[in-house]
């Protein structure tokens, strides 16, 4: 899907816990209740409350303990439904770019190494426009995605010419780490991006999240 609807994990799990936050509210006023009715009897001694009141506070932390563990293995079972989901939409797509950047006039500007040689060398005195083009593919699904384009580059000077950019790059998975625990568990990526043109080269790698 191009865009799928984004479902907020806090949203699903924040009926469980507005329901696990009314039973410990009506815990609390029941506790308190029966406490204070012990307080009123005349019967009952003091340590007999004070025991009950320690009863009490034990089978809350039981509960307690109890309600988390649910949450927690419903927030679980909640996003393996979602990797399951994003798991299960197709993968292969063929995308395909285009644009196209134009260049505004400039009256009264310099190239850099006309102002290093303070030469009033002027560049920019009229409209050019970049057209793009690239595609891009998941050759191997869940592993391994190419991309390439070309783009033309104007010359801002009025005596130079346009020159041809030949651009490649990909990412490919890797694995998934915490990151010693400081970070989500997360798959990571590896980048590699390659821009070729006459007198021109520019190359680099990238870390990063892969989605």
């Amino acid at each position: 899907p191009l865009n799928p609807r984004w479902i907020n994990p806090h949203d699903q799990s924040r009926a469980l816990a507005a329901s696990i936050t009314v039973k410990r509210a009506e815990r609390v006023a029941a506790h308190a209740a029966e406490l204070a009715a012990l307080e009123r009897s005349p019967i009952a001694t003091r340590g007999e409350r004070a025991r009950r009141a320690a009863e009490i506070a034990r089978e809350e932390a039981l509960a307690r303990e109890g309600e988390e563990a649910e949450l927690a293995d419903h927030e679980r079972a909640l996003l393996l439904a979602r990797r399951a989901r994003h798991a299960n939409w197709p993968r292969p797509y063929l995308l395909l770019l285009a644009s196209v950047l134009v260049s505004g006039t400039s009256e009264e500007a310099v190239a850099l190494d006309g102002l290093l040689d303070q030469r009033r060398d002027l560049v920019g005195r009229r409209l050019t426009a970049s057209p793009r083009f690239a595609a891009e593919s998941e050759v191997i699904p869940n592993r391994m995605r190419l991309r390439a384009g070309v783009y033309f580059e104007p010359s801002r000077f009025a005596d130079g010419s346009t020159r041809q950019h030949l651009t490649f790059g990909g990412d490919v998975k890797l694995f998934a780490w915490d990151v010693f625990g400081i970070l989500p568990d997360v798959t990571w990526r590896l980048k590699a991006f390659v821009d070729v043109a006459p007198r021109y080269e520019n190359f680099g790698l990238g870390l990063g999240v892969w989605h």
